[in-house]
């Protein structure tokens, strides 16, 4: 039993190291990221290409789950086609402008991170 127990943490020391390595090369992957070029990428693109951009799964989860519902209950109160055309307009630009913002500041951090470290 104990040896199994002793495999068994050395499985758990093993997978916490990997997981630590692969935070730490994803932020060296964000650090690496121009902020200018995710400005471009989403205002021109799409808002999910600039999380595409820098590798953000989960907040390109979160943002497009949060995308949908919103979309879904904005337009619904509108009498015509044309308006509802004009609101999802204006919030597509708001929604750039959050997914530029979130990832903007998620790139300065992962270069203050690795500023710190190499220093």
């Amino acid at each position: 039993m104990n040896k199994n127990q002793n495999n068994y943490q050395t499985y758990i020391a093993e997978i916490e190291e990997k997981n630590k390595k692969k935070k730490v090369l994803h932020t060296i992957y964000l650090s690496r990221r121009a902020i200018w070029a995710n400005v471009l990428i989403s205002f021109l693109l799409a808002p999910l290409a600039s999380y595409i951009h820098t590798r953000r799964w989960k907040q390109m989860g979160i943002f497009t789950l949060l995308f949908m519902v919103f979309f879904m209950i904005i337009p619904s109160d509108s009498d015509s086609f044309m308006d509802s055309v004009r609101k999802g307009q204006r919030f597509s630009l708001l929604a750039s402008l959050i997914a530029t913002i979130d990832n903007s500041i998620a790139i300065k951090k992962a270069r203050k991170k690795t500023y710190n470290k190499e220093s």
